[in-house]
């Protein structure tokens, strides 16, 4: 399997992590995405922590998998943190 690490944008957010789950098949091309959003009520949890979960859902689909990285809701209320 395949992960590569980047980061996105959106608006004013410029640095946005994702992980980019490639599944372990031959035909790597016109592969559908399954995008993953971790859960954790927006307060806990990281790519790391769901890194598993992500990896199953790429390898079953067979599909390339997409996990974002989701702010805690305390850091969007506190920037700073």
């Amino acid at each position: 399997m395949r992960i590569e690490d980047r980061t996105v944008g959106f608006g004013d957010l410029t640095d946005i992590p994702v992980r980019i789950y490639w599944p372990p098949i031959e035909h790597q091309t016109d592969l559908p995405i399954v995008a993953f959003y971790h859960g954790g009520g927006w307060a806990i949890g990281d790519l790391d922590s769901y890194d598993a979960t992500a990896r199953i859902h790429a390898i079953a689909a067979e599909a390339i998998g997409a996990c974002p990285e989701l702010r805690g809701i305390w850091v969007t209320i506190h920037p700073g943190l």
